[in-house]
């Protein structure tokens, strides 16, 4: 009994340490072992590939030479649905594909930064149509547990007040977030897979570069 009690404690804190993974591709992974990894098509997809560039990174990282930041993208064309294929001679175009999140869809974006001279991935951001919420939120419940909640009031475009809900999970390195609403788009929400530890030090060298002292105490 006691050596149970040791082993699933021992199991609780591995996966407590153990950064969080979006389809079996976890923050911290470095650019090469993205560049390798299988791309989850989901049978909906063909001529699958990763597309990588700096012009994609966010601007605020990308303003930053030593972090030499690149953001990435899987592209790939769609199958389509048996019946509507396109006229003979006509190729359907590549283009950013969704993948499989709960039982919705997502578009993700993968964020690289040099960290401890190695390119790694310290986010990852899902676009998600706010329609796949019922979708995708309660599959993620089932998995990690109950969430930490804020529930708060945002604007959207025109300026009327909508309200919205963010759930955070984390743990030890890492952590997922869903934000009902991603900025003024009340259509969307954002889903973020992040490596909370390299992202610090990230945003640190960040407000560096922008000339913002950090606190002493």
């Amino acid at each position: 009994m006691v050596s149970l009690a040791v082993a699933a404690a021992s199991a609780n804190a591995s996966s407590a340490s153990e950064p969080f993974a979006m389809r079996g591709l976890a923050v911290g992974s470095t650019l090469e072992e993205f560049q390798h990894f299988p791309i989850p098509a989901d049978g909906r997809f063909r001529d699958l590939a990763a597309q990588c560039s700096p012009t994609l990174a966010p601007s605020e990282i990308r303003a930053v030479p030593s972090l030499q930041a690149v953001s990435c993208e899987w592209v790939g064309a769609f199958i389509p649905p048996q019946g509507l294929s396109p006229p003979p001679g006509i190729a359907v175009p590549r283009g950013r594909i969704e993948v499989q999140l709960g039982s919705g869809f997502a578009r993700p974006r993968f964020d690289f930064a040099r960290i401890d001279g190695q390119m790694k991935l310290f986010r990852i951001v899902l676009d998600v149509s706010n329609s796949e919420w019922a979708k995708i939120y309660p599959p993620f419940n089932e998995k990690y547990g109950p969430p930490e909640v804020q529930s708060g009031v945002v604007q959207n475009a025109f300026g009327a007040s909508v309200s919205s809900i963010t759930a955070r999970w984390s743990n030890r390195t890492s952590s997922i977030v869903f934000r009902q609403t991603c900025g003024r788009r009340i259509d969307m929400m954002c889903v973020t897979y992040t490596d909370d530890i390299a992202f610090d030090g990230i945003m640190r060298q960040v407000r560096a570069a922008e000339g913002v002292s950090e606190p002493r105490f």
